[in-house]
């Protein structure tokens, strides 16, 4: 166990918090059948690969 928590402190990650208003607003999230607006979703999925691929396009 020990080598693999070294082995693990080496591998870079990212840590990512997706705030639950982006998604859960009334205006994006139908409560009564409990869906998200497609849309919306595929908006947020395209700000968020174009948010990591500039974070590390200077990597």
């Amino acid at each position: 166990m020990k080598v693999a928590a070294v082995v693990a402190a080496h591998i870079p990650r990212t840590f990512v918090d997706l705030n639950r208003s982006l998604y859960l607003a009334d205006s994006w999230f139908e409560r009564d059948i409990l869906a998200m607006d497609s849309q919306r979703l595929r908006e947020l999925n395209r700000r968020f690969e174009m948010a990591l691929t500039l974070f590390f396009a200077d990597a």
